[in-house]
This record gives C-alpha cells, sequence and structure tokens, in this order.
C-alpha cells in the first residue's frame, strides 16, 4: 500500500509540475503579441547599443520597423529580428538588433532581449556565435557552428537573423536612402522618424 501511495504522489507531483510549466510558458506567448509596439523601448535599446539619441532615427513604413543609424561616417540600418520573426529556441524568443550596411552585408549583431536561459545565452556570446552572422548577405544561407549546449538557442537566432535578412530586401524596395532622409519610392513621400 505504501508503494502505492508514494506513486501516486511522484505522478502527482509530475502532473503539477507539467501544469505549472505550461502556466510559466503563458505569460511569454502573450508579451509577444505585444513586442516592439513600443517605440520608447526600441529607442531605449538603441540609444544603448549604438550611442545617443543623435546617432540613431527610427522609422516605420508599411509594417516595417527600422533605424537608420551613422557610424563613422557610413549609415547603417538596425532591424530588430522580433520584428520580422517569432522562432522560438530552447524557451521563447531572442531579440536581436542587426546592423547591416545598405547593401544588406551583416555589420553587426547584438542580443538585446531573451527568453531562453540567461547562461546558454551569455554562453553563446561569449563563444563568438553572433560573430559568425558578420558578412552574411540576404541571398546566402547562414552557415554557423552552433554552440555546445545551447544548439536551439543558436539555430533560432540564426534562422530569424536570415527571416530579417529577407525584410531587409522588402524595405530596399520600398524605401529609398540616397538621400539626408529615407523617403518612399513611390511618391517620394519623407519618411518621419518615430518617438
Amino acid at each position: 500500500m505504501n508503494k502505492r501511495r508514494i506513486t501516486m504522489w511522484i505522478i502527482g507531483l509530475f502532473a503539477a509540475g507539467m501544469l505549472l510549466s505550461a502556466a510559466e510558458g503563458t505569460p511569454q506567448r502573450r508579451r509577444r503579441h505585444h513586442r516592439h509596439s513600443r517605440s520608447q523601448t526600441c529607442c531605449r535599446i538603441l540609444s544603448h547599443v549604438v550611442g545617443g539619441q543623435d546617432a540613431f532615427k527610427l522609422f516605420e513604413t508599411d509594417g516595417f520597423r527600422f533605424a537608420t543609424i551613422r557610424r563613422g561616417g557610413e549609415l547603417l540600418l538596425g532591424l530588430f529580428t522580433a520584428d520580422y520573426s517569432q522562432i522560438e529556441g530552447y524557451r521563447g524568443i531572442t531579440n536581436c538588433l542587426v546592423l547591416l550596411n545598405l547593401q544588406g552585408v551583416v555589420q553587426e549583431v547584438r542580443v538585446v532581449e531573451s527568453e531562453d536561459t540567461p547562461p546558454y545565452v551569455k554562453r553563446l556570446i561569449r563563444k563568438g556565435f553572433l560573430e559568425q552572422l558578420v558578412g552574411l548577405k540576404p541571398d546566402q544561407t547562414p552557415q554557423v557552428d552552433a554552440v555546445s549546449g545551447a544548439t536551439i538557442t543558436c539555430d533560432a537566432i540564426r534562422d530569424s537573423v536570415s527571416a530579417t535578412l529577407q525584410a531587409f530586401t522588402r524595405i530596399v524596395d520600398t524605401v529609398d536612402f540616397s538621400g539626408p532622409q529615407p523617403q518612399r519610392r513611390t511618391g517620394g513621400e519623407k519618411l518621419q522618424p518615430l518617438g
């Protein structure tokens, strides 16, 4: 009789753990529906990553959000992967800021927020995983080596960056960056910065 009670008790604990685990996933999914509807948060992240408010401008057109960034006399575009991809890693989405030149070549990738396990995200950053994505172009398939123990997160970041590069090609098809301020290719309307 004792063995039966112990077995039932263990099964009950296991079921309770599964329910708690499922409940923890719900807020993440709810949060994702409100992702990046907040220009102020994007500006705060950009300010932290690329410098002061005068170093970038945030724009949105036709559902595409991007930042123009001046760095060393060069104009770069900054795109948040969570705007263009909802690929989940081990526990959720890792949102990265991808900095590209106007030819679409990746100059830098930075993790700005992640729902995945923090020690694994820090580990893949420390092991140089993000540096493997530098030099990637929109027409290339990323060939990168995942960090052992964080493979699912690495795969999700790789695929998110790839999807973001596809969005870049649609952005440059609709926006002209040759002037001092981005403007629509059709109609020549200048885009107004957000926030």
